[in-house]
């Protein structure tokens, strides 16, 4: 009899614990089913109680949904709005304009437009983190842009342009010499033609009208020998020929005396491009402070254009990507904003805005490219 008892009191014993740990279980379930779950976009069999990076594609985590995530047999709606790309979910940098595979041939992952009001704010960034990127703002302005043109060169040793020259001063001579005797009326007529062919080379070989005119009354020895003066030959890149002008003022500079400056002036263009090198010769006149400059010597010439008033951000502020250049603006909702730029030209950390901003808007100034990466990854 009180082995029965002891043998009913385990058995009670036994069923007790049982159901202690199924509701133990079933609370256990229930704690881990109201508790955040984040799981893996390309491997949705991954989960995890926190946030983190998926270890097989390493992507960001994405948190479920409230509401016991997705059933069996349940259908996941599709996100809705217009695709704006497709992005590479191994490398999140590279996004395709149409669908596509990567070289492990998994597919890109469709980016789906935020909507009037998400792209209305921006690329949004805390004020914690702006702070430890170091993003900092700053106004585009109109200021006085002035643009130092540079160039290299050497001061000038042309016996070929020296003989034209002397050559195209003895048949003005001979024509003036006869062109007032009625006798020579046919020599004068040829010797016109010859002095006229002779003045096309020089116009040719750079000179200018101005220079031509008053050939007789210089000898050019300078192309030869130094003396108070001499000529420098300077070659210019192409794109800034529209601010070349004869007339404008150039320092020079020589190694042979680092530190000093020589004073010219821009005597003569060019007429014609050099196919090879892209640049166009300018010639100029340098005064020559105790002879010090001799033929053949290597120099740089710097000149400086004020261009007027022009709207001007810092260089630094651009992100090039390919083709296009752009810069995030700050908007009304303290949002970066990106725009396409059309720009111009570009000296002393500063360059040219032809369109996209105006005068008084707040832009990114620095760290614009950890804001670009993040507008990728966001699909901005």
């Amino acid at each position: 009899m009180k082995n029965k008892i002891i043998l009913i009191f385990m058995a009670f014993a036994v069923v007790g614990a049982g159901v202690f740990l199924y509701l133990k279980r079933e609370r256990t379930e229930a704690a881990a089913t109201a508790a955040e779950v984040y799981y893996c976009p390309m491997h949705p069999d991954y989960t995890s109680l926190k946030p983190g990076e998926c270890p097989i594609c390493h992507m960001d985590l994405v948190k479920k949904e409230s509401g016991g995530g997705q059933k069996t047999g349940e259908t996941v709606p599709a996100p809705s709005g217009r695709i704006k790309f497709y992005r590479n979910p191994m490398n999140p940098e590279m996004i395709s304009r149409t669908p596509a595979k990567d070289e492990m041939g998994m597919d890109y992952i469709p980016v789906y437009g935020d909507g009037d009001e998400k792209t209305k704010k921006g690329i949004e960034i805390s004020g914690e983190t702006r702070e430890l990127i170091g993003v900092k703002t700053g106004y585009a302005g109109k200021k006085d842009f002035i643009l130092k043109i540079r160039a290299s060169g050497k001061i000038a040793y042309d016996p070929a342009l020296y003989n034209a020259i002397n050559e195209h001063r003895q048949n003005l001579r001979t024509f003036n010499s006869i062109s007032s005797d009625p006798a020579f009326s046919d020599e004068r007529d040829r010797m016109g033609k010859i002095a006229d062919s002779s003045g096309l080379r020089l116009r040719q070989m750079g000179l200018s009208e101005e220079e031509i005119a008053g050939i007789e009354k210089s000898d050019y020895a300078n192309l030869l020998l130094s003396g108070e003066t001499v000529w420098g030959y300077f070659y210019f890149y192409e794109e800034y020929l529209p601010y070349l002008k004869p007339g404008g003022e150039a320092l020079v500079r020589v190694q042979a005396y680092p530190g000093e400056m020589f004073y010219g002036l821009v005597k003569s263009i060019d007429r014609i491009i050099s196919a090879e090198t892209r640049t166009i010769k300018a010639r100029v006149e340098i005064k020559n402070r105790k002879e010090a400059l001799k033929p053949e010597m290597y120099a740089e010439a710097e000149i400086s254009l004020n261009l007027g008033k022009r709207l001007l951000i810092p260089s630094d502020s651009l992100v090039k990507t390919g083709d296009e250049t752009v810069i995030y603006a700050v908007n009304e909702n303290g949002g970066f904003e990106k725009r396409s730029l059309k720009t111009g030209l570009s000296d002393a950390g500063y360059t040219e805005v032809i369109s996209g901003l105006k005068e008084g808007e707040k832009i990114v100034i620095s760290s614009n490219f950890l804001i670009d990466s993040e507008s990728k990854l966001k699909g901005k």
